[in-house]
């Protein structure tokens, strides 16, 4: 069986599904009289996404056969013949002995590939209003190519945080961060500390907790990946965007949070975009305290964050089974 690996669309987007897509994956019926779809080893809600969409039309209109899904999504319901692809190499990336030294010198860090929406909202707002340590990915001349056609592309998804017209978020200042992406640390990228976490280890020394905004955000989903392991691995505290009840099932892998210390009441936020909401007043909140205040605090979470990086270290294939999230 040949598989079609489907890489080009963004999961947390209904609306990016196009004639192209439905092109592609009927020409890979018709050639191979089958349709096994890889989702570049990700996880989604297929329910929830425009590929139920897309193959709702397909099943009806064009192909007789089985529909299979390799899908890394710890709760998805089997819409389709769903084949379960294992997470667990997210962590695995992660599961380094490291020497961390915390020398808290700003509050907030935010690593970022891929410039979706919800990432330009934090990623401006960290950026406008506070020291952040950031990465973030993007063509140079991204503003310059705005201010000619009144339109960012090359993935960038200014147009559908416009169209998301959330009220906290000021579009002026997001025009002003794409102006200055890409950002890097002298020697990574985004993509660079997806791989090699390591790379981070200075900038994780001096910063008191991450901003992740992670891969899969929309519907019944949980799909950690290095996005979140990543602090775990360096005793940094973290505050996640992801799908509501993200930190809830991050504890059912054995991880404790933070909540203790500050409100994370935004993991249970039903809509997405008061979700992200929730996140920018807690880091308002967290932008308040003096960085003797947020020390004391890194004292206080030690137990909870070496905690953390124990249970990482133990983590093997067999935790990430779907079976543990029912």
């Amino acid at each position: 069986m040949v598989k079609y690996n489907l890489t080009k669309v963004d999961w947390n987007n209904e609306y990016n599904w196009d004639m192209e897509i439905l092109n592609e994956l009927t020409t890979h019926y018709i050639n191979h009289s089958n349709l096994h779809i890889e989702l570049n080893e990700d996880g989604m809600d297929v329910a929830k996404s425009g590929l139920a969409t897309v193959l709702k039309f397909l099943d009806a209109n064009i192909i007789d056969c089985d529909i299979i899904i390799e899908n890394a999504n710890l709760l998805q319901n089997n819409t389709y013949t769903d084949v379960y692809k294992s997470g667990f190499k997210f962590a695995k990336v992660c599961q380094h002995t490291t020497s961390i030294t915390k020398e808290i010198k700003t509050a907030f860090s935010m690593f970022s590939g891929r410039p979706t929406w919800d990432r330009l909202a934090l990623g401006s707002w960290l950026f406008n209003n506070t020291n952040c340590i950031q990465t973030f990915q993007g063509s140079t001349g991204l503003y310059q190519n705005y201010e000619n056609t009144g339109e960012v592309s090359n993935g960038v998804e200014f147009d559908t945080l416009c169209k998301r017209a959330i009220t906290e978020v000021d579009i002026h200042d997001v025009l002003h961060f794409i102006k200055h992406i890409p950002l890097s640390i002298n020697y990574t990228s985004g993509r660079n500390a997806c791989n090699h976490p390591l790379l981070l280890t200075t900038e994780y020394n001096s910063v008191f907790v991450d901003v992740v905004s992670e891969t899969a955000k929309v519907g019944n989903v949980f799909f950690p990946t290095e996005k979140t392991f990543r602090p775990i691995m360096f005793l940094t505290p973290f505050i996640v965007y992801g799908p509501i009840g993200y930190l809830k099932n991050l504890k059912k892998l054995g991880f404790k949070t933070f909540d203790q210390w500050f409100d994370e009441s935004y993991d249970t936020v039903i809509d997405d975009n008061q979700r992200l909401v929730e996140v920018i007043s807690l880091l308002l909140y967290i932008n308040t305290k003096s960085m003797l205040e947020l020390e004391n605090i890194n004292r206080e979470m030690q137990d909870v964050l070496k905690h953390n990086v124990k249970v990482l270290m133990d983590l093997t294939e067999t935790d990430f089974n779907r079976e543990r999230f029912k």
